[in-house]
């Protein structure tokens, strides 16, 4: 559902200019959404014929009108609750290795509430039971409630928040998944990738400023951490959009008052500790990253946009200063086409990202960019780059059919391996050792009646060359997905 709304709403913001939204901050508020849809009903734009219905099931979807399985409402107040069943089987083979198939289960019971515009809450609580062959890259979830054998497990995962509306900012309280940057397939500084951590985040908005700060709890087997970030996001003259983040992981036990003023610089506090520049073994207690994104509405169908992360800089090399190992870095640039070559309701991105060796790693082991040990930023990881092509056309305002094509290479770094801080100035590799690279073609099909009937299929042929870094070895692997879900 998240993924059909953020689709849609992207695609008409450029198409028809739509003001009022910052799209680089993630997840859209329902209010948010709410006012995109407004401005389609009242405005005189020419909808597609699928637009208008897209539309009117988006509408129904967002209004007080909506009827979940079960309401209490009066004057002041709402409270809902739904219950989502569903199941998602997953096929994976190869010649060398038959993988076998994986049977998820998910139960999913949402409560959702609020009273007069001050208060709302959200708990999603999502249930799998998974059997068979329980494969690589499983449903994430963060508990494992009972594990017999290699071939069952349950699991939860659970969402869960208060969010308060204040005279000057909005203030959430509890478990969420936050996203910044342009990127739909991944962004460099904070991403979908990890499960959602535990929060406190403010919020606000002032026409074309939007600002956003909050301090997470994130979790390692190297031990708990603290994830604090805020972000400045500026719509300019409506075709452009600028923003700059930055974010610190930092171990529990060095958690300083410092980390968490939403209008402090972390680099600079950083290096008024001492920093990267003096002994970084003694001195570095975060891992500090920054961000710098722009979005460049071309033409009405048409974006450019792009993300430059920072993680660490060594400016005493000069022109050559990018080249030494401690100066970690990613880019991310992309393609935003709506309706190319004027067929309608199709939409194209084209994305492509790298990272460089020792980007996200970190001389302690606890400040490594990680959440769960899931990256916190682009999940391609260090010392790898991607090409993705995601093509997607709309037979109607309930079916789609999509082509993505993804070239994912991965070096032999990972976030685990980090540089020791020797004095030494050699270069970093690009895409170090033994490179694996990755040629992923997939379609898919599915048929969403949005808060309703969901069914999906996918199906992937890979091609694997140097597979787990071993020169010369290949191989093919097949996936199929089939999800159905319904929401009663």
């Amino acid at each position: 559902m998240v993924q059909e709304v953020y689709q849609f709403v992207d695609r008409v913001v450029l198409k028809y200019q739509l003001k009022g939204l910052l799209k680089n901050q993630r997840p859209y508020t329902h209010g948010k959404v709410s006012k995109i849809l407004d401005q389609l009903r009242v405005g005189n734009f020419p909808l597609t014929p699928i637009e208008r219905k897209r539309l009117a099931r988006l509408t129904r979807y967002f209004s007080a009108e909506s009827s979940p399985l079960l309401t209490a409402k009066g004057e002041d107040y709402r409270f809902d609750f739904n219950l989502e069943l569903g199941q998602i089987n997953t096929h994976r083979t190869n010649p060398a290795d038959p993988s076998g198939t994986e049977y998820a289960w998910q139960t999913r019971p949402i409560v959702r509430g609020g009273i007069r515009d001050d208060f709302a809450f959200s708990t999603d609580l999502r249930f799998y039971l998974i059997t068979n062959t329980v494969l690589p890259n499983t449903v994430r979830v963060e508990v494992e409630a009972n594990k017999s054998g290699e071939n069952f497990i349950t699991a939860g995962l659970v969402p869960a928040y208060a969010k308060f509306k204040l005279p000057w900012f909005e203030l959430l309280i509890g478990k969420d998944n936050l996203s910044w940057g342009p990127g739909r397939h991944g962004n460099l500084l904070l991403s979908a990738n990890p499960l959602p951590m535990d929060m406190i985040q403010i919020q606000a908005q002032y026409g074309k400023v939007g600002f956003q700060a909050f301090t997470a709890i994130a979790e390692s087997s190297h031990g708990q951490k603290i994830l604090s970030g805020h972000r400045l996001d500026l719509n300019l003259w409506d075709r452009v959009n600028l923003g700059i983040a930055e974010t610190v992981v930092i171990g529990e036990e060095n958690f300083e008052l410092r980390f968490l003023n939403p209008f402090t610089v972390y680099t600079v506090t950083e290096l008024s500790g001492g920093g990267i520049l003096d002994e970084p073994v003694k001195t570095s207690l975060g891992n500090t990253l920054i961000s710098g994104t722009m979005e460049l509405r071309i033409f009405r169908n048409l974006a450019l946009y792009g993300e430059l992360m920072i993680d660490d800089f060594q400016p005493r090399y000069g022109l050559n200063s990018y080249r030494n190992w401690a100066s970690k870095f990613g880019l991310q640039l992309g393609v935003q086409l709506v309706d190319p070559l004027s067929i309608d309701n199709t939409d194209l991105r084209i994305e492509y990202a790298f990272i460089n060796q020792f980007a996200y790693t970190h001389i302690r082991p606890v400040n490594e960019y990680t959440h769960f040990d899931r990256l916190i930023g682009h999940e391609i990881g260090s010392d790898a780059d991607d090409l993705w092509v995601d093509f997607k056309y709309w037979v109607t305002d309930t079916i789609a059919a999509g082509v993505t094509y993804e070239l994912l290479r991965n070096g032999e770094g990972d976030v685990t391996k980090s540089h020791p801080y020797d004095g030494s100035d050699e270069p970093w590799e690009f895409l170090s050792g033994i490179t694996q690279s990755t040629h992923a073609f997939s379609v898919e099909g599915q048929y969403h009646a949005i808060g309703g009937f969901i069914v999906k299929g996918e199906y992937t042929f890979s091609h694997i060359t140097n597979l787990n870094h071993r020169k010369g070895i290949q191989d093919n692997q097949h996936e199929v997905i089939l999800t159905a879900l319904y929401r009663l």
